[in-house]
């Protein structure tokens, strides 16, 4: 799955930019799908949340859709992200900089409200033809996406990631944002 989603992270950042974002401009909170259908099938569920102050939390679930497996922090101050092993109660560290999301300098293809978000809806194109292999959905006025559609090469089946019950504007709770008792911490690692 990790090159898998190098591949599809690497699709978007091919998405020229014309102008950055402040990505801690716009605190929101949301649950998330990611899924793949084909050579290589996957799902992921799970909660993500940002603050205004540009922290982030990210909560991928057991297929029970309760049990916590897998969590993702950044410390925007700090500049240190934090894997946590939920069985091991450890937190590794890293020292990393967070970049700017890019809004597509092509022209939008369009606007769509999805699962309640007005979004502008921009193409995602293969790095190598320029063809377009997909689609990424922006929410108005934000870098904050809000669904990504592409069609995975050599018949690699399709890629999907989606939020729903978008809550944007409004500030989570700072307690998502700190790593739960009981776990170790382990200093951050450039």
């Amino acid at each position: 799955m990790r090159i898998f989603t190098c591949l599809v992270l690497t699709m978007i950042a091919l998405v020229p930019a014309v102008r950055a974002l402040d990505p801690s401009s716009v605190p929101y909170t949301a649950q998330f799908q990611e899924s793949s259908s084909g050579k290589s099938t996957f799902l992921r569920t799970g909660i993500k949340a940002r603050s205004s102050n540009g922290n982030t939390v990210e909560q991928e679930f057991a297929p029970d859709g309760k049990t916590v497996v897998k969590e993702s922090l950044y410390d925007a101050a700090n500049h240190v992200a934090y894997n946590l092993d939920m069985s091991s109660k450890t937190a590794l560290g890293k020292a990393v900089t967070m970049g700017h999301m890019h809004t597509p300098k092509d022209s939008p293809l369009g606007y769509e409200v999805v699962n309640g978000v007005s979004t502008t809806v921009y193409p995602v194109r293969n790095g190598e033809s320029h063809s377009v292999d997909g689609k990424i959905w922006f929410a108005d006025g934000t870098d904050i996406i809000v669904k990504i559609s592409i069609e995975l090469p050599a018949g690699g089946g399709t890629y999907l990631y989606e939020l729903t019950n978008v809550k944007i504007g409004s500030e989570p709770d700072n307690n998502d944002f700190i790593i739960p008792s009981g776990f170790s911490i382990s200093k951050p690692v450039n």
